[in-house]
């Protein structure tokens, strides 16, 4: 692993998405924030475990629109994305529709747009910068 002067690691230089610190970066005020913020990450991902109770569904209301302004935590993500944007109900209705497309007849220019769009979409800088 890549070490500077300062004796910092490269991954401590990076942040949790991937993307470099710049070289002012201050930890100290960093660490100071997060640790205070770590409460109300924790505070809010109570909220949505108990909001789901366990199930895999949700009702739209003012309450979930508020609660995902707000954010969502990482374990339920999927999951409530799937049910807010449609998807879900979609896949529901069509069993085996995405499973039809893959085998099907395939654009090429259209594979590659996806192919572009997904490193582009990719939240891992580091895994983008290596993949694209």
């Amino acid at each position: 692993m890549e070490r500077r002067e300062d004796g910092r690691d490269w991954a401590y230089r990076v942040d949790p998405y991937g993307f470099e610190r710049p070289e002012d970066f201050d930890y100290a005020s960093y660490e100071a924030f997060f640790s205070r913020y770590l409460v109300v990450l924790t505070r809010r991902a109570i909220k949505w475990s108990k909001l789901l109770k366990g199930k895999n569904s949700i009702q739209k209301s003012l309450k979930v629109k508020r609660y995902i302004r707000k954010g969502i935590p990482n374990e339920h993500r999927a999951l409530i994305w799937m049910i807010v944007s449609g998807a879900q109900t979609n896949m529901e209705q069509n069993p085996g529709y995405y499973h039809r497309l893959l085998e099907g007849e395939k654009n090429d220019k259209l594979v590659e747009a996806i192919k572009t769009g997904h490193c582009l979409d990719n939240t891992d800088y580091l895994s983008y910068v290596l993949k694209c």
